[in-house]
């Protein structure tokens, strides 16, 4: 296994990207409406449980850290040294790993394939900014 040189600020600054581009992505600014509308929820229903959104935001933030870190080690594993290069990395972990898994749920929980389109993008988008700050970072 080769040595990894990962920088914990990039990461953690990684992470809290990723959190900030989902909070513009599934804002009313984005996609957050027609997310509801295909979760089949309403904004009343959203205000039901503010305790379980903090919990939710909690484990995002804890998942993202996760995933940058992960990615910081496929960065390293790929000698990416440019945006480009990281922007790569993240769409080839992103179609091997994102889309099977969520599309296999999309398909198994009989889910509407915009919600697969909303999440997929996210994810594609978060990894590529999440790529840029790690290769970028040194």
């Amino acid at each position: 296994m080769p040595l990894v040189t990962i920088n914990y600020l990039a990461v953690l600054v990684a992470a809290i990207a990723a959190m900030v581009i989902g909070a513009v992505w599934y804002s009313p600014l984005l996609f957050g409406k027609p997310w509801m509308k295909l979760m089949g929820w309403s904004e009343a229903k959203m205000k039901e449980k503010p305790a379980s959104a903090g919990k939710a935001m909690a484990g995002m933030a804890v998942f993202a850290l996760v995933m940058a870190y992960v990615l910081a080690h496929f960065v390293d594993y790929t000698a990416a040294t440019t945006w480009a290069q990281g922007v790569i990395t993240a769409f080839w972990l992103w179609l091997g790993f994102v889309v099977t898994t969520i599309s296999s749920q999309s398909l198994f929980e009989n889910r509407p394939w915009g919600l697969f389109w909303i999440s997929a993008a996210y994810y594609l988008v978060s990894l590529a900014v999440m790529a840029v700050i790690l290769v970028l970072w040194v």
